[in-house]
């Protein structure tokens, strides 16, 4: 397992919010077969239907100087204006173990400079998906949070490796998957069970209780800038 320097910027945040409240809050729920999102399928607005489905806009998702938000024919496409990290969690799920998580979704726009093998830690597009309800710490001036593991596209660096980053080392990791060509829309299908397994040995398995997409350009300069959309998030039996 590779590691790898991975700053976010929850230390710009006042003391009293970054140490008691977690990026995807996750609470007990019904325990359901599946989810399944279809967000091309959607008419309305962007926020008022993901408001509705209990999405939570976090970090720079709400401001308009720094990322830009919008649900189109591809479905919601997510822009950093600049060093931005725009956060949107769905939380309070509880889908049991095994599971398959199926995503469609492309970039537009790589950050330049984006490389996790050199230590640029950022990306267009993530979906991080957390693990049971227990939030653990997760270092100095960042909120608790459950166990979680981020996929994301990059355009260089290596594929299918677990990495671990400067915060959160005992309940994090992220793994990159694919790097499609600019505006090329794939399918990404992960077994979480098995990841959850390789990334947290001895750790009891945990149902999936949230998901976040998130994009993060924070540690490449003042002209850093991403755009990517992601079509369908679907999360349920491996079968």
């Amino acid at each position: 397992m590779q590691t790898r320097r991975r700053v976010r910027p929850y230390r710009l945040l006042p003391l009293c919010l970054a140490v008691t409240v977690p990026l995807i809050a996750v609470v007990a729920s019904a325990r359901a077969a599946e989810i399944n999102y279809e967000f091309h399928a959607q008419s309305q607005g962007a926020r008022a239907w993901l408001a509705g489905e209990g999405f939570e806009f976090k970090l720079d998702a709400d401001n308009a100087a720094r990322s830009r938000f919008a649900l189109g024919e591809r479905g919601p496409t997510l822009e950093a204006l600049g060093p931005a990290e725009p956060l949107i969690a769905r939380p309070g799920l509880n889908i049991a173990q095994p599971a398959r998580l199926t995503v469609t979704w492309g970039v537009a726009r790589y950050p330049a400079g984006a490389n996790w093998d050199i230590g640029a830690n950022n990306e267009a597009i993530m979906v991080m998906v957390s693990f049971g309800t227990e939030s653990l710490s997760g270092g100095l001036f960042v909120p608790p949070s459950p166990y979680f593991i981020g996929f994301f596209l990059c355009e260089k660096g290596r594929r299918g490796i677990l990495l671990t980053g400067r915060s959160y080392t005992r309940q994090g990791r992220y793994m990159c998957l694919d790097g499609p060509a600019p505006g090329l829309e794939i399918t990404s299908g992960v077994p979480l069970h098995e990841h959850f397994r390789a990334a947290f040995p001895g750790v009891s398995m945990l149902p999936v209780t949230g998901f976040a997409i998130e994009a993060d350009t924070t540690q490449l300069g003042r002209d850093a800038r991403s755009s990517a959309w992601i079509k369908s998030v679907k999360i349920g039996s491996p079968n």
